[in-house]
């Protein structure tokens, strides 16, 4: 249990329960009797061999230079809008081997015509032949976990990333912790300080765009339900109106909380369709003139699961969520979008579209998420 809780705690933020904060306490007593240490260096030292923890971290590294990255204690960052220098720290030319500038390269294939405007050469020219070699090398080895027994893939997946025995802890589903570590970074609930009564305090928006059953809005409720003073918050969902995708959210005890779903025009919920898209807008916008602070989606479907081009298969659907928070999302609000190896044509150009809309874009693999997968 001791690990489980410094997993909470790297994740941003305290475990539940005084049972588990009373044992951390003592912990910490024969911690610093034992090594002379207080418990904060102690957890320094945990934050630094963190992004070594992680599987798969060395790899952007390798990739693109140490100048690319952000280095933090929840893993690498891949800054996905800079631009990578041609001369490296020691004066000497790269290899060009890591992502060009994005502006460039969309630019150049616009302008072109024929043979090279095709998605092939599109292809070529985002992403270096190293990156599709490793891509293809990975799908081999994955494609060997078909072999196994489905009890032994299970367990050797839990244990090569520590952080999944965290499970869901008390939310609706892992969804949920992932969003606990993204905020740990971004610091998306943060505030400047606490008030003395919710009516003073600032509102605080979001929208859940394909989150059922709603663990990222459950979080973000959660979150502020625990803030000093009472932050406001107002959150609206849209969702598929099915058995699996329909909101399961647990009945809010907040007062200073609000949570209103909405299933578009149509009633389904389905985003694909362009009035439903509209019809949700209306609602925000009704509410919130200048738009929402965040835009979380986290859209999926079954039959994408595990397959090699799930990437293509849920294009259409981070299209449809993207020009969902297009309409939403107040400037110099933040969004939230998960996705695969961001390979394909279509979906590079869509990163290219976000790399137009906003100040900075990051590429981050939540320390919770399986490594297995290739979602992001």
């Amino acid at each position: 249990m001791a690990a489980d809780d410094d997993m909470e705690a790297l994740m941003g933020f305290a475990s539940f329960g005084a049972q588990r904060a009373r044992r951390r306490q003592r912990q910490d007593k024969r911690v610093h009797h034992r090594d002379g240490l207080s418990h904060s260096a102690s957890a320094s030292s945990q934050h630094a061999r963190l992004a070594q923890v992680i599987p798969g971290t060395e790899v952007p590294e390798q990739l693109h230079g140490r100048g690319r990255l952000e280095q933090g204690p929840q893993g690498v960052t891949l800054l996905a809008n800079e631009t990578k220098s041609s001369t490296q720290s020691d004066g000497n030319a790269s290899n060009g081997d890591g992502l060009k500038p994005l502006d460039e390269l969309l630019s150049a294939w616009s302008s072109a015509s024929g043979a090279d405007k095709d998605a092939n050469a599109l292809e070529a020219r985002l992403l270096p032949p190293s990156c599709y070699q490793r891509l293809d090398e990975l799908q081999e080895q994955k494609n060997r976990f078909d072999e196994l027994d489905n009890t032994v893939f299970r367990r050797a997946r839990s244990a090569a990333n520590p952080y999944e025995s965290l499970g869901r802890s008390r939310f609706l589903n892992r969804s949920a912790m992932k969003l606990a570590n993204m905020d740990h970074i971004f610091q998306w609930t943060a505030r400047p300080a606490d008030y003395p009564d919710a009516s003073a305090s600032p509102v605080f928006t979001f929208a859940d765009v394909c989150g059922g059953p709603g663990g990222f809005s459950e979080y973000l409720l959660w979150k502020h339900s625990k803030l000093t003073g009472g932050v406001r918050v107002r959150g609206y969902g849209i969702s598929l109106k099915d058995e699996i995708c329909d909101w399961k959210l647990p009945p809010l005890d907040n007062p200073n909380a609000s949570f209103e779903i909405s299933y578009g025009e149509d009633g389904t919920g389905n985003l694909y369709s362009v009035d439903n898209i509209r019809h949700f807008r209306k609602l925000v916008r009704e509410n919130h003139a200048e738009g929402v602070d965040l835009v979380v989606s986290d859209g999926g479907f079954q039959d994408a699961r595990d397959q090699p081009n799930q990437e293509e298969m849920m294009t259409k659907l981070i299209l449809a969520e993207i020009l969902t928070m297009l309409s939403i999302l107040k400037v110099h609000g933040s969004f939230l979008c998960k996705t695969f190896e961001i390979t394909t044509p279509m979906l590079l150009q869509l990163v290219w579209l976000l790399h137009q809309c906003f100040e900075k874009i990051a590429i981050i693999k939540p320390i919770q998420a399986q490594s297995a997968t290739s979602s992001l």
